[in-house]
């Protein structure tokens, strides 16, 4: 709010002099930034200010460390490899106190697991179909690729395909990866 003063006596009245007066911030009304968090992700988190000329306190979850900003709108974070999913929150500060947290719920992505073994006919395979797999991952796509000779008829994407050899297939491998937003696996290959 703001104090106004003017003086006055018999030859008149002075112009007014305000003087604005703040009590505790109002809570942050945004927080722009991602919800989705890779492992190792360099990230931006930012407020919009509210009324006043205060210093913003922001709190992360377990393995988000903040690199800089602390105090700011805006703070550039690293996600580490034993990060949790959680809040990242912000509050405005003054002289007069903190106002609420807003807070933003963080998820973090797995990087993809080792796809292992590739299960599914090594040997006699000319002028056939056969079906390979790996475990499933959640969120995963599998990436296959095979030798020439080999069409890969379903499965693209999944855990389980179905290949169809020529009669002159001779050798080759079958090779798939596992991929999402924050990498790839380590391939596997028959």
């Amino acid at each position: 709010g703001a104090i106004s003063v003017v003086a006055s006596n018999a030859c008149g009245t002075s112009n007014a002099r305000t003087k604005t007066v703040y009590g505790k911030p109002t809570k942050p009304t945004v927080i722009n930034g991602p919800t989705q968090l890779c492992k190792t992700d360099t990230v931006v988190f930012s407020t919009v200010a509210v009324f006043g000329n205060n210093p913003y306190t922001w709190t992360m979850p377990t393995g988000i460390n903040i690199l800089s900003g602390q105090n700011t709108t805006s703070v550039t974070v690293k996600v580490s490899s034993t990060a949790v999913a959680g809040d990242v929150c912000v509050k405005a500060k003054n002289s007069c106190g903190n106002s609420a947290n807003l807070c933003l719920a963080v998820n973090i992505i797995p990087n993809p697991l080792a796809v292992g073994t590739i299960t599914g006919n090594a040997n006699g395979v000319c002028n056939s179909t056969k079906n390979y797999s790996v475990v499933n991952q959640v969120g995963v796509t599998f990436n296959w690729t095979v030798p020439s000779g080999a069409t890969l008829l379903s499965g693209q994407g999944t855990n389980a395909v179905s290949v169809s050899y020529s009669n002159s297939y001779n050798s080759g491998n079958i090779v798939v990866t596992a991929t999402n937003s924050c990498g790839n696996s380590t391939s596997a290959s028959k």
